[in-house]
């Protein structure tokens, strides 16, 4: 990637990469990122949620 590119390629860029680290990282465990957010999510606030 050209350092001239929009702000926006960055951003997406490292979004991207960050997800696919993530999902590396818990492949161990049969989770991707977005499933990790979720149970993060019903973890810490989902109080009354099952």
């Amino acid at each position: 990637m050209r350092v001239s590119a929009p702000i926006g390629k960055w951003i997406a860029k490292l979004y991207k990469d960050h997800d696919q680290f993530v999902d590396n990282l818990l492949e161990d465990y049969n989770l991707n990122h977005s499933e990790a957010n979720l149970l993060i999510y019903l973890y810490k606030d989902g109080d009354g949620i099952s």
